[in-house]
């Protein structure tokens, strides 16, 4: 590896984009020279590449278990593993692969400054594995105080897993609070909604598995709450998600390879669904069963291949659906 200032890495099931952005701006604005790298779009070779030398330099990596499983020269200085639950079983044998995957990454790190979700040390029991004893454990299932833009419950545990490695790391907190002004979320991770006629539309198209879907569902629960979900088939367990939305919304419309699968199982649990062969028509049905005062989510937890080159442009198709409705309405107002 060319690489020869500091790494820190960033990984788990979901919450890797955003902690890798936010530490890198906030790094930067302490005084670092901070790139963030790997996963979220920028290799780390291509960084390497086009500087002369990067002894003074820190790259915040994102890595999935793609990378992670193949491991052989990162030696990273910190690590943060977000969160751990099925993800990737198309490609990982089982859990257990993917979680050893992941768990490469602990065996690697060069010091001891390491943050894990309460999940990570949960599965690591189950599995036989054995986190190292100076893993700091941030509990998943509480709600941080933490500074826009981390209002979410969600972001607020992203927040709080960065301000348990800014403390190992050293640095004030009023540092870290100053990098959050200014900073923008990754888009299509749950944004500010867009209101059609009285309905609210959130766009979630990040969320690429169930864990995440689950999070955003419960984070907006209400009985006019309209799921919009569906996508490539990753082979992972759908019971929980189908739990969680019959629990927590209205109906659910569905897309996608998994939509026959999913339209069983809620048939199964007497729960109103429907499918329809496009995004732009998932869009116009939801709305209409959301209004007039409800929301819809689209919290797709698959993958989006198939329909869409990646969850970018799944979430683009879904705001131009969105617009597309609204400018509707105008017309037929006017």
């Amino acid at each position: 590896l060319a690489w020869e200032g500091k790494t820190i890495a960033i990984t788990g099931t979901n919450g890797k984009t955003t902690l890798t952005s936010f530490l890198a701006r906030a790094l930067r604005e302490n005084g670092a020279d901070a790139v963030a790298a790997g996963n979220i779009g920028t290799p780390l070779s291509e960084i390497c590449a086009e500087c002369e030398s990067s002894k003074n330099r820190v790259a915040v990596c994102e890595l999935s278990s793609f990378q992670t499983s193949r491991l052989k020269h990162l030696r990273p200085d910190a690590l943060v593993w977000t969160n751990f639950d099925a993800d990737h079983l198309d490609w990982h044998k089982d859990l257990r692969e993917y979680f050893a995957a992941k768990m490469n990454l602990v065996k690697a790190l060069k010091r001891n400054i390491f943050v894990a979700g309460s999940s990570v040390q949960q599965f690591a029991e189950l599995f036989g594995a054995q986190l190292p004893p100076f893993a700091k454990i941030l509990d998943e299932n509480a709600r941080f105080d933490a500074p826009a833009p981390f209002g979410s419950a969600i972001q607020s545990r992203n927040y709080e897993a960065a301000r348990m490695l800014w403390n190992l790391l050293g640095f004030s907190q009023e540092g870290l609070e100053r990098a959050c002004a200014g900073f923008e979320l990754p888009p299509y991770r749950l944004a500010a909604p867009e209101s059609v006629g009285g309905v609210d539309f959130y766009n979630d198209s990040k969320a690429t598995n169930a864990h995440a879907a689950i999070a955003a569902i419960r984070e907006l629960a209400g009985k006019n709450l309209v799921w919009i979900g569906g996508g490539k088939d990753k082979l992972c367990r759908l019971d929980g998600l189908v739990k969680t939305v019959a629990e927590n919304c209205k109906c659910a419309i569905l897309i996608g390879q998994t939509a026959e699968k999913l339209k069983a199982m809620f048939d199964r649990a007497k729960f109103a669904c429907k499918i329809c062969a496009s995004l732009e028509d998932a869009a116009k049905c939801a709305f209409e069963a959301a209004a007039p005062n409800g929301r819809v989510l689209f919290s797709p937890a698959f993958s989006s291949f198939g329909m869409f080159a990646g969850y970018a442009e799944r979430g683009k198709v879904f705001d131009d659906a969105v617009l597309y409705l609204k400018n509707s309405k105008k017309t037929l107002e006017t």
